[in-house]
Formats: C-alpha cells, structure tokens, sequence
C-alpha cells in the first residue's frame, strides 16, 4: 500500500492548548536515536533509513512516540513570536506527521510529499534526508545549509554533474515544485549553487554549458528493512 499523504500539519496540535515558550523535542530526539540507521542505500541510493517496523511495535503507552504525540497535541504553536522557530518547529511537525501516517497504515511500501524543502522529510528513498536530530530555531539555518550540502553531494538523488556528457542531472524535487524554486532563488540551478562546495562544480554549473536534466525519483519508502 502506498499512501499520499493529505497530512494536515495541525492534525498533531489539538485539545486543550497549553501556553509554554517553547517545545521540546527530546522524545523524538530519542526516536531518531534509536531507529535512524545513517548512509544507508535502497536500491544504490542513500539514504539515512529508519526502522519503521520496530517504531511500530515500540509504539504503546507510556512510549517516546506517545509521549510525544500528547505534549504535541497539549501544546499551543502560537506562543513562538519567532518565524525562525516556528519554522523549525512546523518541520519537525511535517516530519513527524509522515511518520504518523505511515505507522497509522502499516504496513506502506511508499510515500508522497506536499512541498519539498531541504528540511522536510517525505519518508521516499529520493527525498531529502531525515536529519538526525530534530529542527531548532537557534541551528535552523546550520542545519538546512548541511542538508542542502548533503543534497548536492549526492549523484544518486541530489545532482549529478557529467562534464564529458556535457549534462547535469538533478533531483525533481527541483520539478514538483518549480515555481517554488524560481520565486526563492531565480530556479534550481540558483538555488543548488547555494549549497555546492566544489569551486570546480560552481563555476561548471554558472557556465550554464550544459544540458539540464532531471534524476529518476525512486518512492520506495525509506524503511530499514529495504536497505540494500
């Protein structure tokens, strides 16, 4: 089965509001500890995996997955005056929203994505890769700078640069949502050479002497278990 996710972000943030100023994110912290699995590959690609099975089965009451879906449900967005936070905040809300819906339909052999962003995570072996530990406001633009580095490194999902083909190959995250890019940075290419460390690589990709081209997208879900 494969879901499409008509996530909600404010599915998560219900009931009685609780004002705080802000929120911890331990109990996913500690989740990612446990069950992300880093650098792994799923068909050639990588991808940091994570063990959604064993998610499942450690899910029950007096879990970390409970507690932190009832202090998210206690807990009152409103309170952040900072866009920064709020912004770190709702991703890490996006991402444990697409962990929600999948354990919600287990088993699920894919996942679908609203928006791409270099923070969000659509549980896909080609998207973007779930981070390690959460979001935070203070490390937020730290944070989506290494996942935009780690992006452009990866040939497999991310970009791929043939000069001798006279070809560059990048993902269609860069297409679902291409007016997105165009009005952020003037369109993929500008984007990426945010995030692009090889001198060599930035002046090839500014040159603009090349065909533009778009990578496979492989949906398959970025669980453990079908890591190669």
């Amino acid at each position: 089965m494969r879901v499409l996710p008509a996530i909600l972000l404010l599915m998560l943030v219900v009931a009685s509001p609780v004002l705080a100023a802000g929120f911890d994110f331990a109990p996913n912290r500690r989740i990612l500890d446990r069950h992300l699995s880093i650098d792994r590959k799923i068909h050639g690609i990588p991808v940091n995996t994570l063990d959604d099975q064993a998610l499942a089965e450690q899910a029950g009451p007096g879990s970390d997955w409970k507690l932190l879906l009832g202090t998210l449900a206690a807990f009152d967005p409103a309170v952040f005056s900072d866009r920064v936070q709020r912004m770190a905040f709702w991703i890490n809300v996006y991402n444990i929203a697409a962990i929600k819906t999948i354990l919600d339909h287990w088993p699920v052999d894919g996942f679908g994505e609203l928006r791409p962003h270099l923070g969000i995570n659509c549980a896909s072996t080609s998207c973007v890769d779930l981070r390690q530990t959460p979001y935070s406001g203070v490390n937020l633009d730290t944070q989506l700078r290494q996942q935009g580095e780690r992006l452009a490194k990866q040939p497999e999902k991310g970009l791929k640069i043939d000069r001798q083909a006279g070809q560059v190959a990048i993902s269609r995250i860069f297409d679902f949502d291409a007016g997105h890019f165009k009005q952020l940075a003037g369109g993929a290419i500008p984007f990426l050479l945010n995030y692009v460390t090889d001198p060599a690589d930035r002046d090839y990709l500014q040159q603009g002497e090349y065909q533009l081209e778009l990578l496979g997208y492989d949906w398959t879900l970025n669980d453990t278990r079908r890591a190669d």
